[in-house]
């Protein structure tokens, strides 16, 4: 019996062999073991005893509880069962297999994915030869955010503002909310939502969860809801409701500045009241028993009343309504409204006219007083007035002559008040506005030589500074008037600037300056006539030529904050009329055109000295520029393209030698004529360049290498609103469009490169928030899917959302 019992166990152990599986089999072939040990794992394992041929269970071991797949926690949790476990074996990431019991918490884990095995091990030292696995992540990290629209801190008159918010996460964000707004992932992987602005300051505030369920918190910027100054121009004090009604030519309105808080409400625009809409409004006087204003517009040559309750404007006198003489630049307006007249300054004319009567709506225009009409000296620029209805007289200043004078309301004689020969004291400078406090004889002249604040004895014309940039007076200082008033009861004297956009108070006792209301974004330099634009990509930073400071300005967009790059006190070419500039960031320069010195020029970024590329004088070969108004870069052919108006051409410009080839004009190439090009922006992949044309209007696509035109879009190709002056043109290739600037319809308009339709992207009926003046420059940020202008009438910098229109000043 015992001889037969070896043959009896080498039986049971093929028929056990025959029932593992070939990964089994792979198993216990490769782990080194010898029959015994072999024998040792099959025997006595799953009820079979020692023979018998009855099947044997394999060990099986299974998790009950595992860490997500994805999580934020260093710690992970396991629970794992097996019927047959005597114990059980763990391996992390791994590493070799160490005893491990259920349940099992693995702590300080490492940011990334970790895999753990477990195995179970029977009473037979039988081991589990397919482990269960579980691989997981772990994300400590929250989602990081930035603003897409708007760029960062500005400035708005929007109630609602769409945000976009751009998110960087490991792996996905489940949910953001701005100001508590739920925000919509697009295909672009923006995330977008609308959100309510109150007046004054508004932080975004952002929360961004990931799948991990990271969260971020955090302020992104404050945006300002207000309505800012645009081109500032006159204005009059209105004591019985503490406020100043001030022109604004820029935004094309008449606005309500509250005197205590500075806030800033529209009194009529072409939103707010009927009829024509302010063009160049340059001077005001009130009514205001009868709740309304006299407006002189130097943009239609009219005088305009204007209800101050509805905003409502009708023409009392302009080419089309009264008789007399055609005003040509109405500058100053005051009132005798006992006598129904109007008196009006006309610096053009060199006259001073009556218009009446003011509430016919057919206001007769009269020559006061010229060269034919009164005695006395003759003016020369008439500009600021007020009137003096008691005394039967107006007060002039007529700033050429810098001198105060008065005006007979019945002879027109003219009578020197204060000169240079007339009254002690220092003789003006430039004297641009005066108001009368007349209970004191005196008149109050704002004088841009030296920012100063003079009083005028009106007996003696003697001249006293009371406040000025010497040192004369307290707090910061006036610098361009263009308009004052006085509160007599207070004695404050209110100075309107417009460079700085800013009224100012100053106390008469003291000659304390404070700042009632201003509209600056960021800090740095003002802007002052800004013209050419060009964006560093990727870094939310803004070069911008300003040829009234002679100076290219970097601007942060995130801040609003300005920085003098290169102005007149840097080496090198001192510019006149810069028009554009286009950034070579590889060489650290920008290049600039001036269409005055007629060339091309470069701007070292780092150190602000500027070099000739090509003029008059430089580029040896090819046609010589005689207005060249844009410019786009080609760098990777080394040259430069330019459209000049004079020539009607598209030239390029060798960037090392400066020679200047003709590429297309009405002598080379094919198709429609320029007529007078003013901007280009280069599609390079399909060898053209896209042109915007103001003569027409319209858009040309210009073949670089034939000079062949064709008409894109213009009055006779495509539908949508017309073209009117396009000033600036970038491409936006993904959407199959031209952006432009034009200034005319005071919008972004896209053009279609296959259809030539037009669609307003942003203006006046599309988008909130401040609605452009002049826009005359701009360039895109697609990534982030905004564009950014240069709007001359704010003075500002506007960032526009491409999608909704909605529009932000981001630095004034």
């Amino acid at each position: 019996m015992r001889s037969q019992r070896p043959i009896a166990r080498l039986r049971t152990f093929l028929g056990e062999l025959a029932l593992l599986s070939p990964l089994a089999l792979l198993a216990i072939g490769s782990s080194g073991c010898g029959p015994a040990a072999i024998g040792v794992a099959l025997s006595g394992g799953g009820g079979g005893g020692g023979g018998g041929g009855g099947s044997i269970a394999a060990v099986e071991t299974s998790f009950v509880t595992v860490p997500a797949s994805l999580t934020n926690q260093s710690q992970a949790l396991f629970e794992f069962v097996s019927e047959s476990a005597r114990t059980f074996e763990g391996s992390l990431d791994g590493a070799a297999f160490t005893p491990v019991a259920s349940p099992l918490t693995l702590t300080g884990l490492t940011e990334g994915e970790h895999t753990f095995i477990v195995r179970a091990i029977d009473s037979l030292d039988r081991v589990d030869l397919t482990p269960p696995r579980h691989t997981w992540t772990i994300d400590v990290q929250p989602p990081r955010s930035t603003l897409a629209f708007p760029a960062g801190s500005g400035s708005t008159s929007a109630s609602r503002l769409w945000v976009s918010v751009r998110v960087s996460d490991l792996h996905a964000v489940s949910t953001l909310t701005i100001n508590g707004s739920p925000a919509l992932e697009r295909k672009d992987g923006l995330w977008r939502a609308r959100i309510a602005l109150q007046p004054g300051e508004n932080a975004l505030e952002i929360v961004a969860r990931d799948a991990a369920q990271n969260v971020e918190r955090r302020t992104l910027a404050t945006i300002r809801r207000e309505l800012l100054f645009g081109d500032v121009q006159g204005f009059r004090v209105d004591p019985a409701r503490n406020r100043a009604l001030v022109l604004d030519s820029g935004l094309g309105a008449l606005l309500a500045v509250d005197l205590t808080t500075g806030v800033r409400t529209i009194v009529a625009d072409s939103a707010r009241g009927t009829g024509p809409s302010l063009a160049a409004p340059r001077d005001i006087t009130l009514d205001l028993p009868q709740g309304r204003a006299f407006v002189v517009d130097s943009g239609t040559d009219a005088l305009v009343q204007i209800d101050l309750a509805s905003g409502d404007r009708t023409v009392i006198s302009d080419a089309k309504n009264g008789n007399g003489p055609k005003l040509q630049f109405p500058r100053g307006v005051g009132a005798d409204f006992g006598k129904g007249q109007a008196i009006v300054t006309d610096s053009a004319l060199r006259t001073i006219f009556s218009i009446s009567p003011l509430l016919s709506g057919q206001g007769d225009r009269q020559v006061l007083s010229d060269a034919t009409h009164g005695a006395g000296p003759l003016l020369s620029l008439p500009t600021g007035l007020a009137v003096d209805v008691v005394g039967k007289q107006a007060y002039v200043i007529d700033e050429s002559a810098r001198r105060v004078l008065t005006v007979g309301l019945e002879d027109g004689d003219r009578k020197v008040v204060s000169d240079a020969s007339r009254g002690t004291g220092d003789p003006f400078g430039a004297p641009r506005r005066l108001t009368l406090d007349l209970s004191r004889g005196i008149a109050y002249v704002a004088d841009d030589v030296g920012d100063a604040l003079v009083r005028v004895a009106l007996s003696t014309g003697d001249r006293t500074i009371l406040s000025n940039d010497d040192g004369l007076g307290s707090g910061p200082n006036f610098v361009a008037p263009v308009g004052i008033d006085v509160d007599p009861l207070t004695e404050t004297v209110y100075v309107l600037d417009g460079l700085e956009e800013a009224l100012f108070a100053i106390d008469v006792a003291t000659a304390v300056r404070t700042i009632v209301s201003e509209s600056s974004v960021g800090a740095g330099p003002h802007l002052s006539v800004p013209t050419g634009l060009s964006l560093a990509p990727g870094s939310a930073t803004a070069y911008v030529i300003d040829p009234a400071l002679d100076a290219m300005l970097k601007v942060d967009l995130g801040t609003g904050d300005r920085e003098v790059i290169s102005d007149g006190e840097n080496e090198g070419v001192q510019f006149v009329l810069p028009e554009d500039t286009v950034l070579e960031l590889a060489k650290q320069r920008a290049l600039v055109i001036d269409s005055s010195l007629d060339g091309l020029f470069d701007v070292n970024l780092a150190n602000g000295d500027r070099g000739v590329i090509s003029d008059s004088g430089n580029g040896s070969q090819g046609i010589a520029l005689e207005s060249p108004q844009d410019i786009a870069l080609d760098s990777t052919n080394n040259r430069a393209f330019v459209v000049d108006r004079d020539l009607n051409a598209v030239i390029s410009i060798n960037l090392t030698s400066g020679n200047r080839t003709l590429r297309s004009d009405a002598t080379m190439g094919s198709g429609p004529d320029f007529v007078d090009p003013q901007a280009i922006a280069l599609d390079l992949a399909h060898g053209v360049a896209i042109v915007a044309d103001r003569g027409l209007p319209a858009v040309f696509r210009v073949d670089l290498a034939t000079g062949d035109r064709t008409l894109v879009s213009a009055a006779t190709r495509g539908n949508g609103p017309a073209l009117l002056l396009p000033q600036s043109i970038a491409l936006d290739l993904d959407r199959n469009r031209a952006l432009l600037a034009d200034s005319g319809s005071r919008a972004l308009v896209a053009v279609d490169f296959t259809s030539g339709d037009r669609e307003i992207v942003s203006g006046s009926e599309q988008g909130a928030g401040p609605p452009f003046s002049s826009p005359q420059s701009l360039d895109l940020e697609l990534d982030h899917d905004r564009a950014v202008l240069v709007d001359r009438g704010h003075d500002a910098l506007i960032i526009v959302d491409l999608t909704s229109g909605d529009r932000i000043i981001a630095s004034k």
